[in-house]
C-alpha cells in the first residue's frame, strides 16, 4: 500500500493533487496547508527545469 507522500508525489497534475488534499481533509478531519503544497509544487517544477551543472 502506497503511503500518502507517495501517492500525492506521484500526481503530476497540481489541480489532482489540490482536490486531493481537499478530499482528505474532509474525509479524515486532516488540515492540510494548500499554499505549502503550492510552493513545494512550483520549486518541484523549477528543480526539473534548472540546469544545475552551469
Amino acid at each position: 500500500m502506497e503511503t500518502f507522500a507517495d501517492y500525492i508525489l506521484n500526481e503530476r497534475s497540481l489541480g489532482s493533487k489540490m482536490e486531493i488534499v481537499y478530499y482528505l481533509a474532509k474525509k479524515e478531519g486532516v488540515f492540510f496547508e494548500k499554499p505549502v503544497i503550492f510552493k513545494t509544487e512550483i520549486l518541484r517544477i523549477f528543480l526539473n527545469n534548472v540546469d544545475l551543472r552551469a
